[in-house]
């Protein structure tokens, strides 16, 4: 598994209210450079805003069919929205 690196250039909202990223690809060199140190070249990587953000993900029970507190661990009993699986998986950059 190889991960990727790249740098946002900026964002819109178009006519359908859809948030489009202008991405475009980066060195490692130029994420090595920002980092400060050595990026780890199985994780993904974006530089916003000038800074690092590495790729996290989770998952945490589906807030359409989990009857307790949401964001809670224990798992829903399904629905469309989580695939009948009572969770959900989220992924975000976040920086390092």
């Amino acid at each position: 598994m190889t991960g990727s690196i790249f740098e946002r250039f900026g964002w819109h909202v178009d006519a359908d209210g859809i948030i489009r990223h202008d991405d475009r690809p980066c060195s490692w060199e130029r994420g090595d450079e920002l980092a400060g140190r050595h990026l780890d070249r199985r994780r993904s990587y974006a530089v916003i805003e000038g800074a690092i953000c590495e790729l996290a993900s989770w998952s945490y029970a589906c807030s359409g069919c989990y009857e307790g507190m949401y964001g809670h661990t224990e798992r829903g009993c399904g629905c469309s929205e989580c695939g009948f699986t009572g969770r959900r998986r989220n992924r975000e950059f976040v920086p390092v």
